[in-house]
């Protein structure tokens, strides 16, 4: 895990680096929110930097409107996605 975040509801916002997502949890324990990343269209290859490319999660805030800011690892993209896990802004390393 990386960059835990307590949330003003009392649940936690975790990084899961290695499993390539984000999950919201209760203070329970179970799991009531998630967001898997993606490859955004791009091979995986080893490493980090321009030469690496995969899914590994570096940090997540959420914003006061519910979505959800994600910065990728060595994913090279910083998203913004909706509480439907749909993206509704994102930058990458080529932009």
């Amino acid at each position: 895990t990386r960059m835990v975040r307590k949330l003003d509801s009392g649940n936690y916002l975790v990084c899961q680096e290695g499993d390539g997502r984000v999950c919201e949890y209760d203070p329970a324990g179970k799991v009531v929110w998630e967001y898997a990343l993606d490859l955004g269209g791009r091979k995986e290859s080893p490493g980090h930097g321009p030469e690496g490319h995969g899914t590994a999660v570096y940090g997540a805030i959420r914003l006061a409107n519910g979505n959800t800011v994600i910065a990728g690892g060595n994913n090279n993209r910083v998203l913004e996605v909706d509480p439907k896990g749909k993206i509704v802004w994102s930058i990458d390393q080529k932009e």
